[in-house]
């Protein structure tokens, strides 16, 4: 399975600060240049005012990425994705609430009084919407991963199918970090 940051395929108008202030001419011609050459094409999303661009060659992997969204949307799963905290679709807030009506915030340098969720809370993608967020753990003794909350998107019924989606989901970051297994918290 791809790893979701090798599969964001937009440049923002404001992708980075160094594309803002007294870059942002070079940006805007740079821009045009690669779309003029056909290694850029421009993506307009229904609620996001900004023009988006993609590489050119990732549009087949964009029209699999929409095809597979779909299918996991009408059978009610599919897999999905914990993204980390630094996966750079997260980098700009304002357009993943554009893009998914989700708001992600990494509370890891907010006093614990003032967090939501949790210090280390990963955001999970599945298909084209965020359907929850979970705190992992590892367990000191087995080396296991431990889910120690589960939050589903408040507009998410979790099904069985969803259920066994996330398992799969921490279960393979258990397998990729060496973990023995998984634990999940009681009320999962």
């Amino acid at each position: 399975m791809p790893v979701p940051s090798q599969n964001v395929l937009t440049i923002f108008r404001k992708f980075s600060l160094f594309y803002c202030g007294k870059w942002a001419k070079d940006r805007r011609l740079a821009i045009a240049r690669l779309v003029a050459r056909g290694d850029l094409i421009k993506v307009n999303v229904d609620g996001v005012p900004q023009s988006l661009y993609m590489r050119a060659c990732d549009e087949t992997t964009l029209q699999a990425t929409l095809e597979a969204a779909s299918e996991a949307e009408a059978g009610g799963a599919g897999e999905m994705v914990a993204l980390s905290p630094l996966d750079n679709l997260l980098w700009d807030r304002a357009l993943v609430r554009a893009l998914f009506g989700f708001d992600y915030v990494w509370e890891l340098y907010k006093p614990a009084a003032q967090r939501q969720y949790g210090h280390y809370v990963l955001p999970v993608l599945a298909g084209e919407r965020f359907v929850a967020r979970f705190q992992p753990a590892r367990d000191g003794d087995s080396g296991a991963i431990v889910v120690e909350n589960w939050w589903w998107e408040p507009d998410v019924k979790p099904t069985r199918a969803l259920r066994a989606a996330a398992e799969r989901c921490v279960e393979r970051i258990a397998e990729c970090g060496g973990a023995p297994g998984v634990r999940f918290a009681k009320g999962w």
